[in-house]
């Protein structure tokens, strides 16, 4: 099966985890010309701000810097926040759109979240109108948190089966799957990608400090206890997610479907904390209704923020939740593995352990010794 060149790109959402990792495999490739949208104050702050977040993440090479094109915008801002004449020449030159950009938060009101992940999308789908772009979603298998009857959500489910939204976030990227999907019915190619939890992997081994399961982490570190429960996560390798999302981008036949990027297998978190105690951590496990009390008395009193936005994501039934909660992803599976060789690996110790080792580099979490000294 022969992939289509896609020489001019436009990531959104560079500075980013996801975003991040996209563009150092792009930039691996010399024939790409990727421009990622980016705020900043010159082209110098542009360049300054993708080069240290591929730097956090352990992924920078000196030798790109002189292929990274910032394009100074905004994806809360009308046509990007660029101006017409950047905006129709932009639209006559790209070939393909990775649209990772988005504003990620569980507690903001609807108001607050439409600029960036409705009003947004609908320019990347203007911007791709001229040429007809490819325009690559990523979306969110949050739509469906308030299934949770222990029916599998597969990649063909309609969206309108999400029919209870568990969150402003999740409606907005609702609303940016609705916004493309009828973009497609006027002739733009487009494909959507929802991932699992992304985290970990080969290259780099870093993980999103901002999600639910990082700060978990750490949080259960600094409390110096864990929840004794079932609790369970869809973690999935960050190369497998880069590795597909390019893969599908680059193939016409993949426009129009849905895929669902997770792991087959949840990873239950006691097996993260195994792995903290294995290398040294202090860290008791407790009944998961002791560790939420311990968890609000701590985000109540503490001074730093550490344990603050860990309640935006733990309820007292989220064990049982996540229990409901299935992703089929078989037609992802299947369609991945026959037609590129490409297979989700198993989140096994060694992952859990290059995760935890990354985390540690880039100073997010102390190392045991260290961690016993500033708690002690």
């Amino acid at each position: 099966m022969s992939s289509e060149a896609c020489e001019r790109v436009l990531l959104t959402g560079a500075t980013g985890f996801l975003g991040a990792h996209l563009l150092a495999e792009l930039l691996k490739d010399d024939s790409v010309r990727v421009q990622c949208l980016v705020r900043a104050a010159d082209s110098a702050a542009g360049v300054e701000r993708l080069r240290k977040t591929l730097e956090h993440y352990r992924l920078w090479d000196e030798a790109w810097r002189s292929r990274l094109y910032p394009l100074l915008g905004d994806l809360e801002k009308p046509m990007l926040g660029l101006d017409s004449a950047q905006f129709s020449k932009l639209a006559g030159e790209l070939d393909l759109i990775l649209h990772t950009g988005a504003n990620v938060n569980y507690v903001l009101p609807y108001s607050l979240m439409q600029k960036a992940n409705v009003q947004g999308t609908q320019e990347i789908v203007r911007l791709a109108a001229k040429r007809r772009a490819r325009v690559v979603y990523v979306s969110t298998l949050r739509l469906f948190d308030s299934r949770l009857d222990g029916r599998p959500v597969r990649e063909s489910d309609a969206i309108d089966d999400a029919s209870t939204r568990y969150s402003a976030y999740s409606y907005s990227k609702w609303m940016g799957e609705k916004v493309v999907r009828r973009a497609g019915e006027r002739g733009i190619p487009y494909l959507i990608v929802r991932p699992g939890l992304v985290w970990g992997g080969a290259v780099g081994g870093g993980v999103n400090e901002g999600d639910a399961v990082s700060r978990l982490i750490k949080g259960c570190l600094a409390l110096e206890c864990a929840p004794d429960s079932p609790l369970q996560v869809n973690l999935t390798p960050t190369d497998y997610v880069i590795q597909s999302i390019l893969w599908l981008a680059r193939r016409s036949e993949a426009s129009g479907e849905v895929f669902h990027l997770v792991n087959d297998q949840p990873t239950g978190c006691a097996r993260l904390f195994e792995r903290l105690r294995a290398q040294g951590y202090p860290l008791q496990l407790v009944p998961y209704g002791v560790w939420m009390e311990r968890l609000r008395e701590a985000a109540q009193s503490e001074a730093a923020g550490d344990l603050v936005p860990l309640l935006q994501y733990f309820n007292d039934d989220l064990p049982e939740q996540s229990l409901k909660r299935v992703f089929d992803s078989r037609f992802t599976r299947e369609y991945l593995s026959s037609r590129a060789g490409i297979t989700c690996p198993a989140i096994d110790s060694e992952l859990i352990d290059r995760a935890l080792a990354g985390m540690r580099e880039t100073g997010f979490i102390a190392a045991p010794n260290k961690h016993a000294e500033l708690t002690g």
